[in-house]
């Protein structure tokens, strides 16, 4: 049996609730040379350079609390070992906010390929 349709509604013509789903609640990627701009998201509004390497993230829409799992990742084409700068810059990860940094090993840079995604609870 095949089941095809457009959109499915809940019985007041609004969207449906769906109950144990673990799917992303926001997923960012963005180019940090330059003047960094985001370029692809889901949930996300700003994008703030905080100087080189460190950038905080705040979502439309928050999550319920600041207990998310946050994964983020970055590329760069050239320039040695990466490194891992999560909350660098004293950021604190809030349930709408978080910061992120980049780079080599031991220095922060700016990089053109850093992406975030989000799983949890939305507020």
């Amino acid at each position: 049996m095949t089941l095809k349709v457009d959109e499915i509604q809940n019985t007041s013509g609004g969207p449906v609730t769906l109950t144990d789903q673990y799917a992303s609640k926001s997923w960012v990627a963005w180019n940090g040379t330059g003047t960094a701009t985001i370029t692809g998201s889901f949930n996300y509004s700003t994008l703030t350079d905080n100087g080189t390497g460190t950038y905080t993230l705040t979502l439309t829409n928050s999550m319920s609390n600041a207990n998310y799992a946050l994964t983020t990742d970055q590329h760069a084409a050239t320039g040695g070992s990466l490194e891992n700068y999560n909350r660098t810059n004293g950021g604190a990860k809030t349930s709408s906010v978080w910061s992120r940094g980049t780079g080599y090993t031991a220095t922060l840079a700016d990089l053109s390929d850093v992406m975030g995604v989000t799983h949890g609870d939305l507020a």
